[in-house]
């Protein structure tokens, strides 16, 4: 049965994304090459899955292009306990109906579970634990890059993150709308583009990493007289030539998720 941790279901989801549902951020060429590197039919056969326990990382690799890649996901439900360690209810909750469903083990069939972690607002998504899981879990890969680098020399480095967050907006007024939100609610606010948040960028500016791949499929928006906000669904990075003045900088005290 294939879920979400099989880094190859989720290089296939990202293969039906549309070039017009991604934004470029850097070298728009070298962005393009990366991206068609993995949604056309004839390259993306080029990568090797490298992902299983006994196999050398990072999780893909790609002698014709001389690209490796590894595979991480966030959310913004994770967090670290007293005692160190992470706690994510929402992944808790879908492990426990993959076990009650008692499904049989087969690779022709995927299964996609929304688990309800029984907690709402803040306590459920969390804009500041979606930040710190973003911060933790992209430099705990980085601390790889160096067997990376020592098990395919002279490759590329790419990151692919799976974004599995809400979609998120800045209160213009309103700051104490995080108590009192209820569904239906209306408020001035702007969106949250996630993928030129300076805050989050600029960790992957400041890392060794060639190219960043942030696929955030799960944004949705709704917008009073527009209708669907058409956030992007995923954003490249071109780590050496992102440009500041395409960044963003948010009030963190007013982002709110757009989940109740």
């Amino acid at each position: 049965m294939r879920t979400l941790n099989d880094e190859s279901l989720i290089l296939e989801i990202f293969s039906d994304t549309k070039k017009s549902e991604v934004v470029h951020m850097g070298n728009i060429f070298r962005c393009s090459k990366i991206y068609y590197s993995l949604t056309s039919f004839l390259f993306r056969r080029s990568w090797k899955n490298s992902s299983g326990k006994d196999d050398p990382p990072p999780d893909f690799y790609n002698n014709k292009k001389k690209l490796m890649m590894d595979v991480m996901r966030i959310d913004d439900c994770a967090f670290v306990d007293a005692k160190g360690k992470v706690q994510n209810k929402t992944l808790q909750r879908e492990s426990f109906i993959h076990k009650k469903l008692n499904l049989p083990e087969r690779k022709d069939l995927t299964l996609f579970v929304v688990g309800d972690s029984g907690l709402r607002g803040e306590e459920d998504h969390n804009f500041k634990r979606y930040f710190s899981n973003f911060e933790r879990v992209f430099k705990k890969h980085e601390e790889k890059l160096d067997l990376y680098k020592k098990n395919h020399p002279g490759f590329k480095t790419i990151f692919f993150i799976m974004d599995e967050s809400s979609a998120y907006m800045e209160v213009y007024f309103d700051e104490d709308i995080k108590k009192k939100r209820v569904k239906g609610i209306e408020t001035m606010a702007r969106p949250h583009i996630y993928c030129c948040d300076k805050r989050f960028v600029d960790i992957i500016k400041n890392s060794k990493v060639d190219y960043v791949i942030w696929f955030a499929p799960y944004k949705l928006m709704e917008v009073k007289g527009i209708g669907t906000f058409p956030l992007p669904k995923c954003a490249i990075y071109d780590v050496k030539n992102i440009k500041d003045k395409y960044l963003i900088e948010y009030d963190e005290k007013k982002v709110i998720s757009i989940e109740v």
